[in-house]
């Protein structure tokens, strides 16, 4: 499984989620299908970013265009969910995968000052130079930051979200290292996406709401199980980009946003 086929999976789960609601009455078994996009999507910025995040251009390119996606789907999302342009109530799902990828960059910035204080440390089993000192604790502070902001402007996935790329990240770095088998992956992504999943419900409603929505909802065990089946497309992942071609890059990074605007026009034509 290449990049190249995690993202064709991403784009056609959330045309399949986002279709659902418009077109088939929110159809059950369309939303279990639809809950792979966003995991991908959020394991695609933590990879993405391993591989340019010492290219500064390349970095600085990767802001820029993720924070024009992130205006242009505002508009798009609140008018295919409201009707209305603006809705300052609550945001659509690119300011978590931003604010998840602003704090890898800045992780990584605090990686170069600890190696600049206290050198690269000595753990050979350490994917990268671990942080150290008052390093660690900015880091700490920076993500709780980044994660209360999500809760702030009430993007889509919040807290969970932007802790899963995060999780991601750190986790494809040590994993490449240790050259894991395919059942150990499997394992280890199915943990992650059960840990996302409870974080995700438990941030959102609080514990006590949380526990009887896991022991009274009659949806959230086929969401869950949606969740959990994306951990077989991520550890069949091979680390390779496959079938590269700038187009296709573009159109996917503009995706989420064009697929709102195609349904919101097919909806008027109906």
């Amino acid at each position: 499984m290449t990049t190249f086929w995690l993202k064709i999976i991403a784009m056609a789960t959330m045309v399949i989620d986002h279709a659902a609601i418009v077109f088939f009455d929110d159809a059950l078994w369309l939303r279990v299908i639809g809950r792979f996009a966003f995991l991908i999507y959020a394991f695609l910025i933590a990879e993405g970013f391993r591989h340019y995040r010492d290219e500064p251009k390349r970095v600085r390119k990767h802001f820029i265009r993720m924070a024009l996606v992130m205006v242009v789907s505002e508009f798009a999302c609140d008018y295919f969910d409201k009707q209305t342009w603006v809705v300052w109530s609550e945001q659509s799902v690119i300011p978590t995968l931003f604010l998840g990828l602003a704090g890898l960059w800045i992780t990584e910035r605090l990686r170069a000052k600890s190696v600049a204080e206290y050198g690269t440390g000595s753990d050979p089993e350490a994917a990268r130079p671990p942080l150290k000192g008052g390093t660690v604790a900015l880091f700490l502070l920076v993500w709780a930051v980044l994660a209360w902001l999500s809760f702030a402007i009430n993007s889509q996935y919040r807290i969970a979200g932007v802790l899963l790329i995060l999780a991601f990240y750190v986790y494809r770095d040590q994993a490449e290292r240790e050259e894991l088998g395919l059942f150990e992956r499997l394992i280890h992504y199915f943990a992650l996406m059960a840990a996302f999943v409870i974080l995700h419900v438990v941030s959102e409603f609080g514990p006590a709401t949380a526990l009887r929505i896991f022991l009274l909802s009659k949806t959230i065990w086929p969401l869950t199980l949606g969740m959990l089946a994306t951990a077989v497309p991520l550890a069949l992942y091979n680390g390779r980009p496959g079938y590269k071609n700038r187009v296709l890059n573009e159109f996917y990074a503009w995706f989420y946003p064009l697929q709102f605007f195609a349904m919101i026009a097919i909806r008027a034509l109906l």
